[in-house]
């Protein structure tokens, strides 16, 4: 290797080693930042260690990289530079510090989520304060570097054939250490799982903002979902499934532990649980399971309470690494987070996979969470390239989506169809995620032995009524109705479609059920078993099947129960409910009612057999059916009991969440 060419590589594998291990040691310690790691000093100290050796070893290949290439330029040859090879090395030095502090500093103006849009526009301000900044340091950091490879000493050491070899032993070293890093990371070799193999394992899928009619097996005429499309096939569906809440937090809370919103304590987006509400993962590990959940949202994990009764609980935003292995640790450092990209892979998946690879004790509860669905709409480009065939400059940023429900864009057809694609996309995307974690499931043997769950929180309104995109704000079909099938061909029917309308409070219940433990006092939802397999129970003396006086919250006097305790559903259609922050909805045969807590007491009426898509109000015309349904949504209203969380504010974690899925300006 020409000597120059030695010494700018050198350059550039000092600079990446020096800023690497800066940029690793500060990234470790953030994460580990407010964690409870009293118990586990070791793991701690190994994670910062493990954390600065990737970064310094890839930074470092990176700058040697670039130092290579440089000195190919003719003016790093300069012959009156004095100190021939000492100028090539600090040119490369101050190149790489120049440029790391470039892509750190846009990063960090950045915190907050890009306007994709703007910066398609026009070049950021700060991006050129940034830029100047950089060239600055760099130059300084040329000139200091410079001065010291004038020594007479150091001019020698470039000019030796030592410094030639060891500048390869260097690189080799460097290569060897990286894929000794990366390997650590690399998942558990896979095994079949263990421990009972005669109780069934559970697997619970919720989607985030994935709507009940964007799916091919709900009426979908676009091939977005092909791994459903497939399983429905050979499940018990429901058609008309309601989420107790247009928002993540609060529904997925009511999914988990079988209580409506306003008693569970979670009743709003990044507000936690009641400590005394029950959770089904708490339940399971009470009866023996092995409990894991691997989520994607910053606003269901452990901050909020979701993490309770969990043996192995990992988030992607934010490492519970009390509860994980050192490998996921690993798996939250930003670098690692773009090799996953890289490979077009997803963290969380890997992480599901590596633990059911690693053969879990049976029977065992999996929680898998996917946020992809959520705005902002932005899908691998090999999905955006195959659905999104419409001409549009929309960009589904955050931003962008919030400027356009402010009426500050105005939308063309095009658009919404350009949008709508991308959403569809991300559907197909997370689908796609889905079957890798189930074919790890076929892999260790438990794939006949396990039901499966699949769900959602809420749905998402995609300029329906031409007037926004997103959730929470109405209570129409396109937010409240979610997917909802179980999944268990060897135990349950298949092919079963039903109709009538149910809730996904009663998720928890009808799993309890399913595996024959005891039910849960507090959950509120009703066992689903006696509406998916008719027949199958043994009733409680005196339990009328199906029959009884209904109440007027649809549920039946006499008790319709079975012999193990489990409330059950009533096989006659039972009245749906559901509530944002400003009103409540109740659904009940073919009519659906909302009431709006504004200033002039809004109230909606649609016969949904007519008028699906909820355009014509009726409540003005069919007063003898208004009067009725607000009744009943009225007495239910007041029947649920209040558990109110303890004065909770948001702090600056959950508002930066908030803002960054676009809830919050």
């Amino acid at each position: 290797m020409n000597r120059s060419r030695g010494a700018a590589t050198i350059g550039g594998v000092y600079a990446g080693a020096l800023l690497g291990s800066i940029a690793g040691f500060l990234e470790a310690v953030m994460l580990l930042d407010g964690q409870n790691l009293s118990s586990t000093p070791g793991s701690s100290f190994l994670f910062v260690l493990l954390s600065v050796s990737l970064y310094a070893v890839v930074v470092a290949a990176a700058g040697a990289v670039v130092g290579f290439v440089a000195s190919f330029l003719p003016y790093l040859n300069r012959k009156d530079a004095g100190g021939r090879y000492g100028y090539p090395f600090a040119v490369s030095f101050g190149a790489i510090v120049g440029g790391f502090l470039f892509v750190l500093g846009t990063w960090w103006v950045r915190m907050a989520p890009p306007d994709l849009a703007l910066l398609r526009r026009y070049v950021r301000t700060d991006t050129l304060v940034v830029l100047l900044l950089s060239i600055v340091v760099g130059r300084v950091a040329f000139h200091v570097v410079r001065r010291v490879s004038r020594l007479e000493r150091v001019e020698r050491y470039f000019a030796s054939r030592w410094s030639r070899t060891w500048t390869f032993v260097k690189l080799g070293a460097a290569l060897v250490l990286l894929l000794v890093v990366v390997g650590f990371g690399g998942g558990p070799a896979e095994g079949a799982a263990t421990g009972d193999p005669g109780r069934y394992n559970v697997v619970l899928i919720t989607i985030d903002t994935l709507r009940a009619n964007h799916l091919e097996h709900q009426g979908y005429d676009k091939p977005t979902s092909p791994l459903t499309r497939v399983m429905s096939r050979d499940s018990v569906v429901f058609r008309e499934c309601v989420a107790q809440y247009p928002l993540t937090t609060p529904s997925h809370a009511s999914i988990l532990s079988g209580r409506y919103v306003r008693s569970h304590g979670a009743v709003a987006n990044a507000v936690p649980i009641h400590d005394s509400v029950v959770l089904l993962s708490e339940v399971l590990k009470e009866h023996g399971y092995t409990t894991g959940a691997f989520i994607t949202s910053p606003i269901i994990g452990e901050k909020y309470g979701f993490d309770r009764g969990y043996d192995h609980f990992v988030e992607r935003n934010r490492g519970d690494f009390t509860k994980s292995t050192q490998a996921e640790w690993m798996g939250q450092l930003r670098i690692n987070r773009f090799w996953y990209r890289l490979r077009r892979l997803d963290r969380t998946t890997v992480a599901a996979e590596n633990w059911l690879a690693s053969g879990p004790e049976t029977p065992f509860f999996l929680w898998l969470h996917y946020i992809t669905p959520h705005a902002p709409y932005a899908p691998p480009h090999a999905y955006e390239r195959e659905w999104d065939t419409y001409r549009s400059k929309v960009v589904p940023s955050i931003r962008e989506l919030a400027r356009v429900n402010r009426r500050e864009i105005e939308v063309t057809d095009d658009d919404v169809d350009h949008i709508v694609a991308l959403y569809d996309a991300e559907v197909h995307f997370t689908e796609d995620l889905v079957a890798r974690v189930l074919s790890a499931l076929d892999r260790i043997g438990a794939r006949d032995n396990t039901l499966i769950v699949f769900t959602a929180d809420h749905g998402e309104s995609l300029f329906d009524r031409s007037n926004y995109f997103g959730h929470g704000q109405y209570l129409y079909d396109e937010e409240v109705l979610v997917p909802l099938f179980f999944h268990c061909p060897a135990r349950l029917p298949v092919q079963r479609i039903i109709d009538e309308p149910v809730e996904t409070i009663h998720i928890a219940p009808t799993i309890l059920d399913f595996l024959d433990l005891p039910p849960e006092p507090s959950f509120q939802g009703m066992s689903l078993m006696n509406v998916i397999d008719p027949g199958s129970r043994e009733w409680a003396p005196g339990a009328a099947d199906g029959g009884g006086a209904e109440d007027a919250a649809g549920e039946t006097e006499g008790g319709l129960t079975t012999a193990s305790g489990h409330a059950q559903h009533p096989a006659e259609e039972k009245p749906a409910f559901s509530i944002n922050r400003d009103g409540r909805m109740i659904r009940f045969r073919g009519w659906k009612y909302i009431e709006i807590d504004d200033e002039l007491g809004t109230e909606e009426l649609y016969d949904l057999g007519s008028d699906p898509g909820e355009t014509n109000n009726l409540v003005l015309t069919e007063t003898e059916k208004a009067a009725e349904l607000r009744e009943l949504l009225r007495q239910w209203n007041a029947s649920v009991p209040v558990v109110r969380s303890d004065s909770y504010e948001l702090d600056d974690e959950s508002v930066r969440a908030l803002r960054a899925l676009g809830y919050v300006d």
